[in-house]
């Protein structure tokens, strides 16, 4: 049975930022404030932005970010792996999460750099 996990994030269409199902969430995040804009500057911000984001989530899901067992990253430009290697251990603990670093053309938002797909059990 699924159930949905309402985030801190806005509600942007057909789409659910948080899935539980069988003690597992599914989860996409992106660089994205509570009031809906789209975080654009810098890439150490939209990186940061998107890891608070999920930690937020992990933390109303009922659990943290030590339950992520992997994560899927979405780069535009391999350049971003500086900033997310940066922040990573400020946001995710060891044993970390499996990562997956996967270099894209294009995200949604023209100016995104950085999304995130990930599952962990809670």
């Amino acid at each position: 049975m699924k159930e949905i996990i309402k985030t801190h994030l806005p509600d942007l269409g057909p789409i659910e930022w948080a899935v539980k199902s069988d003690n597992v969430l599914y989860a996409t995040m992106v660089p994205i404030n509570e009031d809906g804009s789209i975080e654009l500057g810098e890439a150490e911000a939209q990186v940061a932005l998107t890891f608070e984001n999920i930690k937020r989530t992990m933390e109303i899901a009922g659990g943290s970010t030590k339950d992520i067992t992997m994560i899927q990253v979405f780069l535009t430009d391999l350049q971003y792996s500086r900033q997310v290697n940066e922040l990573w251990t400020r946001y995710f603990e060891e044993p970390y999460p499996n990562r997956a670093t996967i270099i894209v053309s294009g995200l949604v938002a023209p100016g995104m750099i950085i999304e995130c797909c990930f599952h962990a059990h809670l």
